[in-house]
């Protein structure tokens, strides 16, 4: 599956610890367009995903000013999110705001395309603020997989897998 911008990083180190330092060279950002899976056909009508959301994954970060945040290894998650989903239109919504310590959680966006689900978030803390940007299918009733994008906080900027597991 392709997300709708490709970072590509060419290592420059050897394999570092979990949340280690790592030196990349960014080689830019190449556009997609918007996502599309050919899993997405695999449906007539847009997938119902509506429910208790909990998001995990796995990535890297690199390009940090703060060297220390740069990751060659990261796993990300989430708490419990409940997500509202307009039938008509399918738009994705965050039916109530989270309550998130040192910091805030923004929904940015969401919605579902037959079996294709992007949304994007916004995350800010004492470090500042980080945009993710999620495209995934729907693999299995409740379960969404995917690929994520994100930058900052500052210039940072990151990528992995992630897996919605969705219940009602």
């Amino acid at each position: 599956m392709i997300p709708r911008r490709l970072l590509r990083w060419v290592a420059l180190t050897s394999l570092v610890p979990l949340l280690g330092g790592a030196e990349c060279e960014h080689l830019g950002e190449v556009e997609q367009g918007p996502f599309e899976d050919p899993r997405c056909a695999a449906r007539s009508d847009d997938a119902t995903v509506g429910g208790r959301w909990v998001i995990s994954g796995r990535g890297h970060r690199s390009e940090c000013d703060e060297g220390h945040l740069n990751a060659r290894e990261l796993t990300m998650g989430s708490i419990a999110l409940h997500i509202a989903q307009e039938a008509a239109t399918g738009g994705l919504e965050l039916a109530s705001a989270p309550t998130v310590a040192d910091g805030g959680f923004i929904w940015i966006r969401g919605a579902v395309d037959r079996a294709c689900v992007s949304f994007a978030t916004l995350d800010s803390g004492p470090r500042g603020t980080a945009s993710y940007d999620f495209d995934g299918v729907v693999t299995a009733e409740g379960r969404i997989d995917g690929d994520w994008i994100g930058t900052g906080p500052g210039s940072c900027e990151s990528g992995g897998t992630f897996t919605v597991r969705i219940s009602r």
